[in-house]
């Protein structure tokens, strides 16, 4: 008999200014232990973002049966459809679910590479490895972090105030935070957010203009390193064509 077990969750922790659309976690092993294991593990990850989360359970790759799914905790060894097999025909669909792999057996791991393999952990180690692995693949997912319990997406730009940044946000309001432009530089790779010059954070959603000395966000003109200048548009161009929406002469 087919099992699959669908749960919603939607925290309202005041983590992140702006709520967002659904994303889909599926959890698929035929052991249940692992899979209560697992689903702990993502309560705990996903109460940090104020945004629905559907959660699915599986207890074999043959009863997957959506092409929404988002992330997939998957186990390699299962009795009917294993989790290489999974793998391959969600590629050979075309199917861009980001996987996490859990294994028994790491000899088993060289065989699950693929595009969209974001991680590997081991059964006897997934309360240590899983949270950590499924915090990356939710920022890969949606192209977000969380700067000191901000969701990036909503952030216009940052800007450096002494040992703290002022955080800018898309509904007008700013907050002080307590941390360093350096240190939240080194968080923002994958997110949008670039760093164009010592001072200012910028986010590639909200750049309107790259002008010679400056750049403009969401009507507002930063100061921009020249040095940088190249860059920035090189990179600007990469985030357009990963979000399909890059406008002839908008830069």
């Amino acid at each position: 008999m087919k099992r699959c077990m669908s749960m919603i969750y939607n925290w309202s922790r005041k983590k992140i200014t702006v709520g967002e659309k659904d994303m889909v976690i599926a959890i698929c092993d035929d052991e249940e232990v692992m899979r209560r294991k697992s689903l702990k593990i993502c309560k705990d990850i996903i109460s940090n973002y104020n945004r629905e989360f559907e959660i699915l359970e599986y207890t074999d790759g043959s009863e997957i049966d959506r092409e929404d799914i988002d992330i997939l905790i998957l186990d390699i060894e299962m009795p009917v459809i294993d989790g290489l097999s999974v793998k391959e025909m969600l590629e050979n669909k075309g199917i861009d679910t980001y996987i996490i792999f859990v294994t028994s057996h790491d000899e088993l791991m060289p065989e699950a590479f693929g595009k969209n393999v974001i991680g590997f952990t081991m059964k006897t180690l997934l309360d240590k490895q899983l949270g950590k692995i499924l915090e990356k693949t939710i920022k890969i997912a949606s192209q977000s972090i969380l700067i000191e319990g901000i969701d990036s997406k909503y952030i216009t730009y940052i800007q450096a105030d002494n040992v703290y940044c002022i955080v800018y946000l898309k509904d007008g309001t700013h907050q002080l935070v307590r941390s360093g432009i350096g240190n939240i530089a080194k968080q923002i790779e994958g997110s949008g957010l670039y760093k164009i010059n010592k001072s200012y954070i910028i986010n590639f959603e909200y750049l309107e203009r790259i002008n010679e000395k400056t750049v403009e966000v969401d009507g507002v003109l930063l100061p921009l390193s020249v040095r940088l200048r190249k860059t920035i548009k090189d990179e600007y161009r990469k985030y357009c064509r990963r979000n399909a929406r890059f406008v002839n002469g908008r830069t």
